[in-house]
């Protein structure tokens, strides 16, 4: 009997953990956004935190101090130096020669932070010594970050002058430390040589045809028809069809830009995700049946939708 007591003792306690989980999950964070697991994963490191209202705000960018703390958090505890919550990350940004506006100037550790100057962090984090676009390579050439394209490595996707979501800031880091970057090192204080920066990897593909167009095998013999190019969303469709990569036996796509007062869904055999311009996607190829993309209106209705197999490279329009 003490025996079943003590199992049940511990079914309850897992349980009331799992609840006490589940109800961490930030309410503007959805199990269907694109970076729920990213998020969830920098929680749980203590990498960064929400908001009082159990928001994460994703979407809002991230100042150069707020970036430097996700850093530096996922790595070591910081203490206080001074007045500011951000002195003693910037006492240590300046301990490891980082590059940072706001050492010099206060007011510019509130300014957002692109993805150039990102660049230039991380690599000094890394014990090398590049600025602008010889840190972009850098980073790109090593596979510890990626840009905003996954069709492409190149510095033009990479989009350095674009600002950092809170969201992206995340999963900058977390590509950084799964692609890598074990430790923090300091930066030299003289540049590195160019000649060290690694050629970008090679795009490795696989045997899967070339993505093409098939009839709608659900429409044949029926009245329906598939849905015809809208003038507006047309664009879109064709950039989300050009986006598509088969890479490392994984689909790959990227969410296109969208006409004014359109929005889109992804759905993955059932079920739709909200999505937005720039959301990138990697899904395994194998287990993967299926990849719908839809474009709907202002109310909701549907203008123009396609569907992908990713295991024959064949897309129809639903």
């Amino acid at each position: 009997m003490k025996k079943k007591v003590v199992l049940l003792s511990v079914v309850a306690s897992l349980t009331l953990s799992s609840n006490v989980l589940a109800a961490s999950v930030y309410k503007d964070v959805p199990v269907k956004h694109w970076a729920y697991n990213t998020i969830q994963w920098g929680t749980s490191q203590k990498i960064v935190t929400g908001y009082p209202d159990n928001t994460f705000k994703p979407d809002n960018q991230v100042s150069e101090a707020e970036f430097l703390a996700m850093l530096i958090n996922s790595f070591r505890k910081i203490e206080k130096t001074g007045e500011r919550w951000d002195s003693g990350y910037y006492s240590f940004a300046q301990q490891m020669n980082w590059p940072t506006n706001g050492a010099e100037e206060e007011k510019a550790r509130s300014w957002k932070i692109n993805r150039q100057r990102v660049a230039e962090i991380v690599a000094g984090a890394t014990g090398v010594n590049y600025t602008g676009e010889n840190a972009v390579k850098y980073l790109l050439g090593k596979g510890l970050a990626v840009g905003k394209n996954p069709a492409e490595i190149s510095v033009e996707s990479f989009k350095a002058a674009d600002f950092l979501t809170r969201a992206e800031a995340v999963q900058f880091i977390k590509t950084a430390k799964e692609k890598g970057l074990t430790e923090l090192k300091a930066r030299p204080l003289e540049p590195s040589d160019t000649k060290e920066i690694p050629p970008f990897p090679t795009m490795k593909t696989n045997s899967i045809p070339v993505l093409h167009q098939v009839e709608n095998p659900f429409l044949s013999g029926g009245n329906m028809k598939p849905m015809p190019p809208h003038e507006l969303t047309e664009p879109a469709v064709q950039a989300f069809l050009k986006s598509v990569l088969y890479k490392d036996e994984k689909i790959n796509f990227t969410i296109p830009e969208l006409p004014k007062g359109y929005k889109a869904t992804i759905s993955f055999g059932a079920g739709q995700i909200d999505v937005k311009p720039g959301n990138i996607f990697s899904k395994p190829i194998a287990s993967t049946k299926s990849v719908g993309f839809t474009i709907w209106n202002d109310k909701w209705e549907g203008v123009q939708s396609l569907v992908i197999i990713p295991s024959s490279g064949e897309y129809w329009r639903k």
